[in-house]
């Protein structure tokens, strides 16, 4: 899931360098589910965060290019490491910094970052998104499945998502039609009431994680 996440961050990146603001956000919102999937992860989350960022700067939204910006230098001084041995990301948040603090004011820019450093993890992912209901979703619990009606055959078409099959190779595992495979899948993401992939490989390790006590 962290290898997949990385790989929705850096399509992110190439899309926004090729123009495709659209596609360059939803990759990079793709990319932050991994936050939610895995207890304490924020290298993924900070570049997927920086990526919005910089997406929101190019698109003159620079309020959120700032927050963003905020919630990114915290997760770096936490993690004790920063974009720096990475030259060309540096240079390009260095150019997303000037051009945001030019058109913000350095005193509005200051204090969007601010409060962007003050947001925790979860809550900033829920900013990043642009989902505020997020916060208030339950996460998915043992019933779920069970709630949503999931055949047998979805279960395993989760189980083959969550090794990170596509939707050619499950077809080849289950000796079926890739459309039937693509069926499945859309019916899976349906019912569970998710848009990625990534949410039901999520899903999955929480309901394989032990109780607490």
């Amino acid at each position: 899931m962290w290898w997949q996440s990385f790989g929705l961050w850096a399509l992110s990146v190439l899309r926004w360098r090729d123009g495709d603001h659209a596609g360059a956000t939803a990759a990079a919102k793709e990319c932050l589910a991994v936050g939610e999937a895995v207890d304490g992860e924020q290298f993924a989350v900070g570049l997927g965060v920086e990526s919005l960022a910089w997406i929101a700067a190019h698109q003159h939204r620079d309020e959120r290019a700032a927050t963003l910006l905020g919630v990114s230098r915290r997760m770096w001084q936490e993690m004790h490491t920063s974009l720096a041995p990475f030259r060309v990301l540096q240079e390009w948040h260095d150019q997303v910094v000037e051009q945001v603090r030019s058109r913000l004011g350095a005193d509005a820019f200051s204090a969007a970052v601010r409060r962007g450093s003050g947001l925790s993890t979860a809550d900033a992912i829920t900013m990043a998104v642009e989902s505020p209901s997020r916060a208030r979703e339950p996460e998915p619990g043992a019933d779920v499945a069970a709630g949503a009606g999931l055949t047998r055959r979805e279960r395993e078409v989760a189980a083959l998502i969550a090794e990170g099959l596509s939707n050619r190779d499950i077809a080849a595992r289950l000796v079926v039609a890739q459309r039937t495979a693509e069926g499945h899948v859309e019916n899976l993401l349906s019912k569970l009431g998710f848009t990625s992939r990534t949410q039901v490989a999520g899903w999955l390790a929480g309901q394989q994680r032990p109780p607490a006590g």
